[in-house]
């Protein structure tokens, strides 16, 4: 019996003035892309020279402010049997490429989710994880819609309703939203203007009024982002789809900015009735229950958050059910002064991530206290 030839893989991209990024990522995936389809929107840099030098077939379109449109047309393009998407601040971890062979040459699904590592490049190490559909089977019905943060699960499922979307452990890793970067590209003024006008064509999605919220978030215009993620929650017609879980968390955040720690437990208690094992908002109702002096009941919930699962189908914010809920417990014992308690939890917080150096600053307060008690 003759081996059945390795399905085709096509890269779909777009890009605009990616010069710095695009050589890692394109890299990172070389070895198992058959053709590499990238739509440039409008570079004025060496982005489509270097794409050339990979070998990617290049299509300009003029920018009309919708991702989808643009995506879209690479997915025209694309020959491949499955499609894999990046964008240009994202590298494939090289480690994953043999489980990502694998699916390819077995699957019999559809679609498949790979975690994306959302590094933020001006902290101790701190990256969000979150799932994203990345690789799926290349058909005509399969398009994104939504002119921002845009989808093509919907596409997906409405084709094949009884085909499950898989979770992967493939990771890819996400520089975009560093601060330097985003300085550099004013994504923000972009992405709001984009978000600002889906919201006027569509005021009863759910889903334009959380963009737009997320987007007044990052501009830390907490104010409007309230407003704005109150009313996608009105909007909404079930829990069911994963963002939902990631508007609970954002809201909170955006609360908690403005001491509002009532109001956002309040909200952490209704997302927790629907995702009870997200660490996340378990971490942040603790956090709340700080912040209201209710020092007993944050340290029960930030034992929880160490001994609960970490869930991957949740954004997660690394380190919460770890180091932090460590360093958390740190504080919540220093105040009670229980002093051996809150040492133990510092200890422990910098013996599982030695790169935060706050736990040693506390030690040494601590430390300190007690040597200059009188004896």
């Amino acid at each position: 019996m003759s081996e059945q030839p390795k399905p085709k893989v096509s890269l779909c991209m777009i890009v605009k003035d990616e010069e710095q990024l695009l050589p890692a990522c394109l890299d990172s995936v070389k070895s198992i892309i058959d053709e590499m389809i990238i739509v440039d929107t409008g570079s004025t840099d060496s982005t489509i020279q270097i794409a050339g030098q990979f070998g990617a077939e290049i299509w300009t379109i003029p920018w009309e402010d919708d991702f989808s449109k643009a995506r879209n047309v690479a997915l025209e393009h694309a020959t491949g049997d499955w499609i894999l998407h990046l964008d240009a601040d994202e590298q494939l971890e090289k480690q994953d490429i043999g489980q990502l062979l694998s699916i390819i040459s077995n699957s019999q699904e559809e679609a498949y989710f790979l975690h994306i590592v959302n590094h933020n490049a001006e902290t101790y190490g701190d990256s969000l994880i979150f799932p994203s559909l990345r690789l799926w089977r290349n058909r005509k019905e399969y398009r994104f819609s939504g002119a921002i943060h845009e989808q093509i699960g919907s596409s997906i499922v409405k084709l094949n309703p009884s085909k499950s979307l898989t979770l992967t452990p493939i990771r890819i890793h996400h520089y975009g939203y560093s601060e330097k970067i985003i300085q550099e590209k004013k994504k923000i003024d972009r992405n709001l203007k984009i978000a600002s006008a889906e919201v006027e064509r569509y005021p009863k999605s759910s889903f334009a009024h959380y963009n737009l919220a997320m987007e007044f978030s990052r501009m830390k215009q907490f104010d409007n982002a309230i407003k704005e993620f109150y009313l996608s929650i009105d909007c909404l017609p079930d829990q069911h789809e994963l963002w939902v879980s990631y508007m609970f968390r954002n809201l909170a955040t955006a609360l908690m900015e403005g001491k509002k720690f009532k109001e956002a437990s309040e909200i952490l208690e209704k997302g927790l009735n629907y995702y009870p094992d997200y660490i996340d908002l378990l971490f942040q109702k603790a956090t709340c229950h700080c912040g209201l002096n209710e020092v007993p009941h944050a340290i029960g919930l930030f034992h929880q958050c160490i001994v609960t699962p970490k869930n991957p189908k949740y954004v997660n914010l690394k380190g919460l059910s770890r180091e932090k809920a460590h360093f958390s417990l740190g504080h919540c014992y220093l105040q009670l002064n229980r002093l051996d308690e809150s040492v133990y939890h510092y200890k422990k917080a910098y013996e599982l991530n030695k790169d935060f150096k706050e736990p040693l600053k506390e030690l040494a307060l601590i430390y300190n206290q007690i040597a200059t008690q009188p004896s």
